[in-house]
């Protein structure tokens, strides 16, 4: 499923975004894939310590603005990927670019709700756990903003945070992003908290 997925997020116009599925072979217990390796990178948890745990805001745009690109073209695409975390974002620390990896936990869109989580728990979306089911896009915007929460700073972040990004759904995707001032307060899309403190991800 992996190998199919990448391939799928791989098809159509390329998107830097996203990384890059060079050549794969399938063996009867195993299989192989062979992926890009940008030079010079790191994954994105690595990047923000390397940035003293904290990132400024015009960092944290453009970075979210990525994630949110990479995320909207999976979805159209029809690849649901369920585990968009820190851990699977490489960053380029010279030119802030970023690629989303691993599709091991993903699966194909559909149009109903999914009932078995795959994915790390930590960022299980809340669905889950209050109703036993899930939807992709919704999952995949609770992803976009939960993924790029750094973990050290959820027991230490302020109850008072603004909104970094507003996601609307159109044409099958996650498009028309729109990046609201730092300073507008508390908001809530769609009653996902997508947020940052003093220009650090939270």
């Amino acid at each position: 499923m992996e190998i199919g997925l990448t391939f799928m997020a791989n098809t159509g116009p390329k998107v830097p975004q996203i990384i890059k599925l060079l050549d794969w072979e399938d063996k009867e217990d195993h299989y192989i894939m062979v992926m890009e390796r940008p030079i010079p990178c790191m994954d994105l948890k690595s990047f923000v310590k390397l940035h003293g745990e904290r990132l400024d805001e015009w960092t944290a745009r453009k970075v979210t603005r990525q994630v949110i690109k990479a995320a909207d073209v999976c979805i159209k695409r029809g690849v649901f990927h369920r585990d968009i975390k820190m851990e699977n974002l490489l960053a380029n620390q010279h030119t802030i670019q970023v690629r989303l990896i691993d599709f091991g936990c993903g699966v194909l869109i559909k149009k109903f709700a999914y009932e078995d989580f795959s994915g790390t728990k930590a960022y299980c979306p809340l669905e889950v756990t209050v109703n036993g089911r899930y939807h992709a896009k919704l999952t995949t915007v609770w992803s976009a903003g939960r993924g790029v929460r750094h973990k050290e700073h959820q027991k230490t972040a302020p109850v008072t945070a603004t909104l970094l990004f507003s996601v609307s759904f159109v044409s099958g995707g996650l498009t028309r992003v729109a990046f609201p001032s730092l300073h507008s307060g508390l908001s809530v899309l769609r009653g996902r908290k997508v947020l940052v403190t003093s220009g650090a991800l939270t």
